[in-house]
């Protein structure tokens, strides 16, 4: 007998974060009422292959030998880039997901699942190369148009839709093509004892209901090809499917669904309210049909059916509301929501069979830490080239940062966690990520606003190591001696250095500074001489001085002809540049100043300002250049991406760093900037301000000149010297890019910092 409704179940997002004794309870279910679903499989995301959770991957391999489907979910999942990537990064990764496929469980998906459901027809005009055959995306659908892959959305989220009485509705209607249901879910929505209760009896019904039969996306497009004909014929009319879409997230109907799942969050069998019920199910079942006139009349008009139309059931309705009413209004209050991506992982890290990636249960501690950052804005530099020197050296690190912060540079080999972009909400997830792991060791990029992950890892006695860049109270205290906020911070920054473990700044400055805030005992390692191994006392707060680095494959010598024009810049006369923020410490109006004088001297020369993004002020010195004339001469360039600074500061025959005294209040010291220059191999002249800048190191090396802060003539003079002796400027580049081999790579930071990890360890 030809069925009348063909129930696909759905469940998205498996992937390495996948909690497998869950999954493995999920399976159990469906193949104990032997109800078939498609699994949709993220084979990576963000850095984390499905292979990095074998039991996931064993779970997987179960469930395609007991007859359910596996299906591509996407690569490199993320929801809100994936609708907007170039046609080609999307080729490359449909083709990579197909090839992890293959390759793990042989045989490529025949069905694709959009993340998100962010289909576009740049991805259905692909997926046909691609081997795909059935496309199963969502709400907004989309208009089909000319020869694509089969495509069946889902309407219906599981708890969000009374799909018992749906589907014996639909059993019920004179169908002349057997009708495609998709139900889809995550399988952590899946989490109260009702909800397990309610799952139960959906497979029940859809096991015992004549007409029903379960099915999968490539049994059904082997079996019933005309019934998923039918449901993409009516997709071709774009203005019908634009009338459907604004039905569907019509508020009457999307509330109406949000009171479903609320009440299906604690209650598994009945409703209270059976005329909202019976709406829904009208409402459903015209949309899954495509019968849009129908879906219009019944969203657009629901007064006339949420009050029943008997008296009997209208009192019940009532009745009914009363109690949606309640149940709407505690939601409202304490704001429940689905499990986050994030949350989803923590439970995934958390079980035993992930225990081995964190080492948690291994008699010695792993080579495995999380790598806090608490940057909200635009993830440091030094923070993600650190982290990948670490994974170079064998060091397992998850970084763990704040979502929609702007890298900077490449993330290769590198596994990410986005938390919350909130001040709050990051630190709760990262202490729920660290009361979860319980990694061996955390090492975080210390923020006045990251105290609750450093309290909990103080209470579950998880080593703590805190990169101090800086003491942010300083210059606020600076500028307002009174400031409360300041005083605050300080007290933060105080209690935040006392908490942790251990303690890393750039420069021995801002540990003598810290060693004062903390007030009681401490001692300064000075880590740039690397110890063979770390010797540590159980009663003092150490200390290490640990400097910054650069990556001199990326900062290297090149010919500076061939730059500029590969950037299109004069190819003859002199260039002095600056790389870096624009904030005032940095002397960029010394800057001017000075080469206002220069310019008398060397008529050819030019000024490349490179960087700065809002800090505040920066437009004032567009306006200097204007007032000393020289702005003709004085390209101020925005703000580059990490490995392209390499490029302007090679285009230049010298490179200037005229710091001012107030960084000392500002920064942590140990600048980018000086060793990005030196790697270069180009010569610097460099404000004295001692080792805080690495002045220390420019004048050891003989890779610059050094000259008074402040003294846009002493700097003049300077550049004046270099620019007018190119051997010299020759001889001071090699030094320079010596100096950098020599003991300042990130190679070099990195095992600096892997000798703090593995003394704390010990001590710990």
């Amino acid at each position: 007998m030809t069925p009348k409704v063909l129930v696909l179940f759905r469940n998205d997002d498996l992937c390495a974060w996948s909690n497998p004794a869950h999954e493995e309870r999920l399976l159990f279910l469906f193949t104990d009422y032997k109800v078939p679903m498609t699994l949709g499989v993220v084979p990576k995301v963000r850095g984390w292959h499905l292979t990095d959770n074998r039991a996931i991957v064993q779970l997987l391999e179960q469930a395609k030998a007991s007859g359910h489907e596996l299906a591509l979910h996407g690569l490199e999942h993320d929801h809100h880039e994936f609708e907007r990537l170039p046609i080609d990064e999307l080729r490359r990764r449909l083709a990579e997901g197909q090839r992890l496929m293959r390759t793990w469980f042989g045989e490529p998906a025949q069905t694709f699942i959009p993340p998100d459901n962010a289909l576009s027809r740049a991805v259905l005009s692909l997926l046909a190369t691609q081997e795909i055959s059935v496309v199963s995306s969502g709400p907004p659908l989309l208009p089909l148009l000319g020869n694509q892959p089969f495509v069946v959305d889902a309407v219906a989220r599981l708890f969000f839709a009374p799909l018992v009485v749906l589907i014996r509705h639909l059993a019920s209607l004179p169908l002349s093509q057997p009708l495609p249901l998709v139900i889809y879910f995550h399988s952590w929505e899946v989490r109260t004892k009702p909800h397990w209760e309610r799952l139960a009896i959906l497979l029940q019904t859809v096991r015992e209901t004549e007409g029903v039969v379960a099915t999968t996306f490539a049994q059904a497009l082997h079996q019933f090809p005309d019934a998923l004909r039918v449901w993409v014929e009516w997709r071709r009319d774009e203005t019908m499917v634009q009338r459907w879409n604004s039905a569907f997230h019509h508020r009457a109907f999307r509330r109406a669904r949000m009171l479903h799942r609320y009440w299906r969050d604690s209650h598994a069998r009945w409703f209270p309210a059976p005329a909202l019920e019976e709406w829904l199910v009208r409402a459903y079942a015209a949309a899954v049909q495509g019968d849009v006139r129908a879906l219009e009349q019944i969203v657009l008009h629901p007064a006339r059916q949420f009050v029943g139309t008997t008296l009997s059931q209208s009192a019940e309705t009532l009745i009914g509301w009363c109690s949606l009413a309640a149940v709407a209004t505690v939601h409202h209050f304490t704001r429940p929501r689905l499990p986050t991506k994030m949350e989803d992982a923590l439970g995934a890290v958390a079980s035993s069979h992930l225990a081995t990636l964190a080492g948690v249960n291994s008699a010695q501690p792993r080579r495995s830490l999380v790598y806090l950052s608490f940057d909200f804005r635009l993830v440091a530099e030094h923070a993600a080239m650190t982290s990948r020197a670490l994974a170079k050296r064998g060091w397992q690190v998850t970084f763990v940062h704040p979502k929609g912060a702007i890298w900077n540079v490449k993330r290769d080999g590198l596994r990410r966690l986005e938390v919350e972009n909130s001040a709050i909400g990051a630190q709760k997830e990262m202490a729920k990520l660290i009361a979860s792991w319980r990694p061996p060791i955390v090492y975080a990029r210390q923020h006045w606003k990251g105290i609750l992950p450093l309290l909990i890892a103080h209470r579950h006695g998880i080593p703590y190591v805190a990169e101090f860049n800086g003491l942010r109270h300083r210059g606020m205290l600076r500028k307002n001696p009174k400031s409360v906020k300041a005083h605050l911070i300080r007290f933060l920054e105080r209690q935040s250095a006392r908490l942790a473990t251990a303690l890393v700044v750039p420069s021995r400055t801002l540990a003598e500074r810290i060693a004062a805030l903390v007030g009681s005992n401490t001692e300064i390692h000075d880590l740039r001489t690397i110890p063979p191994t770390l010797s540590l006392t159980n009663y003092a707060l150490p200390i290490f001085i640990v400097p910054n680095g650069i990556d001199p494959a990326i900062f290297c010598p090149r010919p500076a002809e061939a730059v500029r024009q590969q950037l299109g810049l004069p190819t003859e006369g002199r260039i002095i540049v600056y790389a870096g923020s624009l904030h005032v410490w940095q002397g960029i109006d010394v800057l001017l100043h000075a080469f206002a004088r220069l310019r008398t001297h060397f008529p050819d020369c030019r000024l490349l300002i490179v960087g700065g993004q809002d800090e505040p002020g920066k437009d004032t010195y567009h306006q200097l250049a204007r007032e000393l004339r020289v702005a003709d001469y004085t390209h101020f360039i925005p703000f580059v991406p990490y490995e392209q600074s390499a490029l302007w500061i090679a285009a230049g025959d010298v490179c200037v760093a005229p710091y001012l005294d107030s960084y000392r209040e500002y920064g942590g010291g140990s600048p980018l900037k000086v060793y990005a220059y030196l790697s270069c191999g180009r010569p610097i002249v460099l404000s004295d301000l001692g080792e805080f800048v690495e002045a220390d190191l420019v004048r050891q090396s003989g890779a610059g000149l050094l000259v008074p802060e402040g003294d846009p003539e002493a700097l003049a003079d300077a550049l004046a010297r270099l620019l007018a002796d190119p051997s010299l400027r020759e001889e001071m580049g090699k030094r320079g890019r010596e100096a950098i081999l020599s003991g300042y790579t990130w190679d070099h930071n990195a095992e600096r910092i892997e000798r703090v990890l593995e003394g704390v360890m010990r001590k710990a």
